[in-house]
């Protein structure tokens, strides 16, 4: 666990691998989370139910909810708001301004 500046809470449950956060002024809530995070600066809420993966957000100001996300989600620069119910794959952006919300896409 690294942090730099975490004006908020907290809420772990499991997590086994390396978090690392630079800025992230709101609220973290993870369940289970068996891999990588990685947070360079995200002001806002994130709540993660089940990743069994890697998350690196370099920034994201705006709000995460994730309930099952078995992959990779990789966000270069995203603000806005991003809803995944069921997602089992792969997602990559580098520049997304807007809202993308997903309620169950296998692939």
């Amino acid at each position: 666990l690294t942090f730099k500046s975490f004006p908020g809470i907290l809420t772990f449950k499991s997590v086994p691998g390396i978090l690392t956060f630079k800025s992230v002024p709101g609220i973290l809530t993870f369940k289970s989370v068996p891999g990588i995070l990685t947070f360079k600066s995200v002001p806002g809420i994130l709540t993660f139910k089940s990743v069994p993966g890697i998350l690196i957000f370099k920034s994201f100001p705006g709000v995460l909810t994730f309930k099952s996300v078995s992959g990779i989600l990789t966000f270069k620069n995203s603000p806005g708001i991003l809803t995944f119910k069921s997602f089992p794959g792969i997602l990559t952006f580098k520049s997304f301004p807007g809202i993308l919300t997903f309620k169950s896409v296998p692939g």
